[in-house]
């Protein structure tokens, strides 16, 4: 049975209900009334039973029905016979009776029309009479019963017009709402279509641009891909939107709103329909973070009062099914919330950490906090708190994305001491290319390919502490490592490779050369680009390691 079904069901049933209610009332005072007329009629009669004249009793009842007490009176004698010495049941308004003289009131006339009572009388000789009558109800009586059943029929009456009004609004709403949708819908359509020419000319201009380091070119890249994936998700949701999948939005329980000091927990919703189509997928949560805290200390580079803090050592190899576009546009969106909150200077710190089976996320700024009054509110559609044109959709799509994906959201601030995001997701089995630590026997070589210094750095200093067992060697292009390869085939024992996917100023790319090398199996693929899934699948196919360059510093090592 649906909802709507129900509230009709219930509008017509409480109106019914009080209207019994209320009749059965009625009709206990109509039984007293008429008892009380019974017995006043026995002490009458019983003083003219004396008289031993059944005459006289009838002459009483007439005189008690001229006074308008009583109505339709009969005497029978108590014989076997009945024989009857007073009626007055053919008068007019004695209706009530049928062929045999019985009294036959219909349920719905009752109580107007009076109570039938019978009582027997002895009359001291030994001789026993009947009588009958009806108690005849009071004007007042009368009208106060059709004044409450006019009030129940009324209220049942309007309560079903309320409710047909009001589903006929929520219709017009549901209307005006599906067409508003449909117009936001086309925009974003339009919006999407025309972005993707322009992010093509980008990329094309990016793959001819030599001056960049990898770093900057990467994060580039990621920026454009970023634009590509949002405006490719706008066109599907148009299609989907047009097709009837999706209808004039996304419905949404409202919490009850808690404020418990300066904390507010907000419940999971469910179910609930993805903000994206995009295939959730096993992710490491530490390289997103990474490659979005990358992004923000770019942008950042002129403000030196604010400071990202992360060590991504205490998060390797926490995994989750997530979507990683959605989720890269939520941690992007809590970090810029984060320093928004700042005035001047602080810190936005972000941590990791594996919790039993799920995997914890925190997001914790020294800002300016959040009046403990609007907290819970924040996650909301549409709430947003001191932002200057904010719409509230940061909160609420982190929200929505961390209950779909399985986990929790969560808000808590003290005013003047700043605000902490946390975000619960289970965890997850890492993928077949993951690679869980580097396993080094002693007297090993480490090959490093790769075109940037840094990462050759980086690899420097974590293995300096390593070098009585083991060498490293370094190469920055493919010509180098493969004359190094022909000059030591057989003679430097145990070898691992880490090395890198893009390869300037060569058309060949890592996997090239590993394949080339045929060491697939003392390889790893070291590149900023693992989050691609056409590496990630030659990878799997090729049952070669895949590491993210944000993660270089961060990958256990065991020698």
């Amino acid at each position: 049975m649906s909802p709507r079904s129900i509230r009709i069901y219930l509008y017509l049933l409480l109106p019914g209900l009080g209207l019994i209610l209320a009749q059965g009332i009625f009709y206990l005072v109509q039984v007293s009334h008429a008892h009380h007329a019974l017995s006043g009629v026995q002490a009458l009669l019983k003083k003219q039973s004396f008289l031993v004249n059944p005459y006289l009793m009838g002459n009483a009842l007439s005189d008690l029905e001229d006074l308008n007490l009583i109505r339709c009176a009969v005497v029978r004698n108590g014989s076997p016979q009945a024989v009857v010495f007073f009626d007055s049941r053919f008068k007019p308004g004695c209706h009530e009776f049928n062929e045999y003289h019985e009294f036959n009131i219909p349920l719905h006339a009752l109580m107007l029309n009076g109570y039938p009572v019978t009582t027997a009388l002895d009359t001291g000789n030994g001789e026993k009479w009947e009588v009958s009558f009806i108690s005849i109800n009071g004007r007042v009586f009368k009208i106060s019963l059709w004044l409450v059943r006019i009030l129940f029929t009324g209220i049942a009456a309007l309560s079903l017009f309320w409710h047909f009004r009001d589903v006929r609004k929520r219709a017009e709403i549901h209307e005006l709402e599906s067409r508003h949708s449909m117009s936001l819908n086309e925009l974003a359509a339009q919006v999407a279509h025309d972005i993707r020419s322009p992010v093509a000319s980008l990329s094309a201009m990016l793959s001819k641009t030599q001056g960049l380091d990898e770093q900057s070119r990467v994060i580039i890249n990621g920026a454009i891909s970023r634009i590509r994936d949002i405006a490719n998700n706008l066109l599907s949701r148009h299609r989907e939107a047009k097709s009837g999948i999706i209808g004039s939005g996304y419905r949404l329980k409202p919490d009850s709103p808690t404020n418990i000091n300066s904390s507010s927990r907000l419940s999971p919703l469910s179910p609930l329909s993805p903000l994206s189509n995009e295939t959730k997928s096993s992710e490491q949560i530490v390289a997103f973070v990474e490659s979005i805290i990358s992004q923000k200390r770019i942008q950042l580079a002129d403000n030196r009062e604010i400071t990202l803090k992360h060590d991504p050592a205490l998060a390797y190899g926490l995994f989750a099914r997530i979507q990683p576009t959605e989720l890269s546009r939520l941690l992007s969106n809590l970090i810029n919330n984060s320093v928004e909150a700042i005035p001047n200077s602080g810190t936005v710190n972000i941590t990791i950490e594996k919790q039993s089976t799920a995997i914890r996320i925190r997001i914790t700024d020294t800002g300016k906090g959040i009046p403990s009054e609007l907290l819970s509110r924040l996650g909301q559609r549409g709430e947003t708190h001191s932002k200057t044109g904010g719409s509230g959709f940061g909160l609420y799509h982190a929200r929505r994305c961390a209950e779909y994906w399985g986990g929790t959201f969560a808000i808590s601030s003290k005013a003047s001491e700043g605000t902490t995001v946390q975000i619960e997701l289970p965890e997850a089995q890492p993928p077949h290319w993951f690679i869980p630590r580097l396993e080094i026997k002693p007297g090993s070589t480490i090959v490093i390919l790769d075109d940037e210094p840094m990462i050759h750095a980086i690899w420097e200093r974590r293995f300096a502490t390593m070098k009585p067992q083991l060498s490293v060697v370094h190469f920055s292009s493919v010509g180098e490592i493969l004359a190094w390869y022909r000059q030591t085939l057989g003679r430097d024992g145990h070898v691992i490779y880490l090395i890198d996917y893009e390869l300037p100023p060569s058309q060949q790319t890592g996997l090239d050369v590993i394949d080339m090398l045929g060491a697939t199996r003392e390889s790893v693929l070291v590149t900023h680009r693992a989050d691609e899934t056409a590496i990630r699948e030659r990878c799997e196919k090729l049952d070669l390691k895949l590491l993210s360059k944000s993660l270089a510093e961060a990958i256990p090592i065991n020698v």
